[in-house]
């Protein structure tokens, strides 16, 4: 069994932190998924509560 790393270039930090941040919260397993992550969204979006 393969393990592949995602290897950033040399970017600045602020810059790799959403990033980071996306594919830690819609990867899934060992891959990320575009289309998953857009559903995700969508959930987390609906979840959200409205600020008044």
């Amino acid at each position: 069994m393969e393990t592949h790393f995602l290897r950033l270039p040399a970017i600045p930090r602020k810059v790799t932190q959403p990033i980071s941040r996306e594919l830690s919260r819609n990867s899934t397993g060992k891959s990320y998924s575009p289309s998953k992550a857009q559903e995700k969204y969508k959930q987390r979006k609906e979840k959200q509560v409205p600020t008044i």
